[in-house]
Formats: C-alpha cells, sequence, structure tokens
C-alpha cells in the first residue's frame, strides 16, 4: 500500500514538473514586449521591466507580436526573421547605425514587418538604413531616415514581396556608395516587388527611386527632388516593370526626372509635375513613360516628353 502511494506520488510530482516546464517555455517569448532607455536585456522586456535594445526585445517577442517604446532613447541595429511589429507612439526611437546597415529584414515569404515611428541615422558612413532580402511584406509608417552612406532603403525580394510606405522621409542618402541612393528595388531570384508609396519625401540623395523589376505598384501624392543623378528611374530591360506616378513632384535633379529604361519599362504619370532637372522625360531602349494628359512638364534644360499621351475619358 505505502509503495503505491508512493508511486502515486511520484507520478503526480513528475507531471507537475513536467507542467511548470512545459509553461515557462511557453511564456518565454510575450506577444507584446518593451523598450526603455533605461531598460536591461537581461529582463523579460515586460512593461515594468523594459529591455533595452530592439534586437534584445525581439529574441523574447513572439511571431507576430509587437515591440513598444517606452520613452525616447537610441534602441540600436536590428535583423528581423519574422513576422513583427516595431512601434515608436510619440517617442523618438533611433537606430544609429554607423558603418553598418540598420535593419535587416530576412524572413519568411509570409511574414509582415512593420515598423512605426522610427528614425534611422547613417551619420554619413552607415551601410543601407534598412535591408530587405526576404519577406511578405514590409510596411514603414511615419520614419524618418537620413545621413547613410548606403540606401535608405534596398528592397531586393527573393519571391513576391510588398514595399508599402506611408509617411516616410528619406534625406542625405548614397552619401559613400555610387550606387545607392533613396529607394532601391532589385528583385533577386525569382523575386517580385508591389509597390505602394504614399506620402514618402526623398530630397538631397544620389537618386530618388531605382526600380529595376519586375516590379508594379503606385507612387502617390509624394516629392523626389535635389538628387544628383536621376529622380525615379525605371530599368527594363529584360523584366517587365510598370509603375504609376499619381500627384508626384518632381525637381532639380542633375540628370533625368523621370525615366524610363528599356523595352520592357512602363512608367505611367497622373497630375504630377516635373521641372528643375536635367532632362524632364528621359525613355531610352525603347522604354516609356504614358501621360494622361495632365502632367507639367516644364522648367527643365531639356523638357523631354511621353511617348504617349493619352487624355482622361
Amino acid at each position: 500500500m505505502v509503495r503505491s502511494t508512493i508511486g502515486r506520488v511520484a507520478v503526480v510530482l513528475c507531471a507537475l514538473a513536467f507542467s511548470l516546464a512545459w509553461s515557462g517555455g511557453a511564456s518565454a517569448q510575450a506577444t507584446r514586449t518593451w523598450v526603455s532607455g533605461v531598460g536591461d536585456d537581461a529582463n523579460p522586456c515586460s512593461r515594468t521591466a523594459p529591455c533595452k535594445t530592439f534586437a534584445g526585445a525581439i529574441s523574447k517577442t513572439a511571431a507576430s507580436g509587437t515591440i513598444n517604446v517606452l520613452d525616447p532613447g537610441g534602441y540600436g541595429s536590428v535583423t528581423i526573421t519574422k513576422s513583427i511589429t516595431i512601434e515608436a507612439d510619440g517617442d523618438f526611437a533611433g537606430i544609429t547605425h554607423s558603418g553598418t546597415t540598420g535593419i535587416i529584414v530576412n524572413a519568411l515569404p509570409t511574414d509582415v514587418i512593420t515598423l512605426r515611428g522610427i528614425t534611422l541615422d547613417g551619420f554619413g558612413t552607415g551601410l543601407n538604413s534598412i535591408r530587405f532580402i526576404a519577406g511578405g511584406t514590409l510596411l514603414l509608417e511615419h520614419v524618418d531616415i537620413n545621413t547613410t552612406g548606403g540606401n535608405g532603403i534596398l528592397f531586393e525580394p527573393s519571391s513576391a514581396s510588398t514595399l508599402s510606405l506611408h509617411d516616410v522621409s528619406i534625406s542625405r542618402t548614397g552619401l559613400v556608395s555610387t550606387t545607392a541612393g533613396g529607394v532601391s528595388v532589385a528583385p533577386t531570384g525569382t523575386g517580385s516587388a508591389a509597390l505602394d508609396f504614399d506620402d514618402v519625401r526623398i530630397i538631397d540623395a544620389r537618386f530618388g527611386v531605382s526600380i529595376a523589376g519586375p516590379a508594379t505598384g503606385v507612387i502617390r501624392d509624394s516629392t523626389v527632388s535635389s538628387t544628383g543623378e536621376d529622380g525615379i528611374v525605371v530599368n527594363g530591360a529584360t523584366i517587365a516593370s510598370d509603375i504609376l506616378l499619381d500627384n508626384v513632384a518632381v525637381s532639380d535633379c542633375a540628370t533625368n526626372g523621370v525615366a524610363a529604361i528599356g523595352a520592357n519599362a512602363v512608367i505611367r504619370i497622373n497630375n504630377s509635375t516635373i521641372s528643375g532637372s536635367g532632362q524632364g522625360v528621359l525613355t531610352s531602349a525603347n522604354g516609356r513613360v504614358l501621360s494622361f494628359g495632365d502632367n507639367r512638364i516644364a522648367g527643365n534644360v531639356v523638357n523631354g516628353a511621353p511617348t504617349q499621351v493619352t487624355p482622361l475619358q
């Protein structure tokens, strides 16, 4: 009888130990974590015991979870490998990345990464502020990118991916690299890009937006100005790209305001202004710029002209 009782107690204790171990593992990652300028990455990243860096918090945040910023601070570079939201609501959340890349995204094709309220500063020598290698969707809202040696955003997906920018400012990029600028879209392998830009402001970059397809999408209510080379260029030498510019202002670009290069490059312009540039509109190697007939192309050294004008019906 005693031996039987002892056996039952042992079974109960083992089950309890297993249950505690399982629950500890399950709670190791939270759906919402917090960072603070006075936090510590040894903390659990809770509201009352926040971490200090994004890199420290992301390992303790579950997939599809959110990292919140508690107070102003510099939160360091981070590599993202899963669906995540990093959000600063009203507080300054900076990433300084002198000599390195600020944010690297290398996630699964179904993952969604959202960055909201973040400021990235390369201090003149940083590599790309944001480099997207793989993932489903990269969404930026209320993000400032400045003073980086490479690209503000380098989007080079290896599968079908979406880049969505809303209220994004990019300035003084491409300071070191001669092939970098504001936003570079260059899918690799079988990758493709779907673009959705709204209220994007690019100023004082080596180039504004460079697209080497396959890519489709729209840039609306945005500005590109004071670039050392092209403002917006689509290169479709071998792969098709089709981009709509809707209410976009392109000005003071040293070479071309808008350029479509290659037989598979199509840029459609609607209610947009192109001025103050070396050449306003350039079409090369059978590239096409299609106008809806309500654009303003004036004040350039050479204005150039769309390859086709189709008035709105």
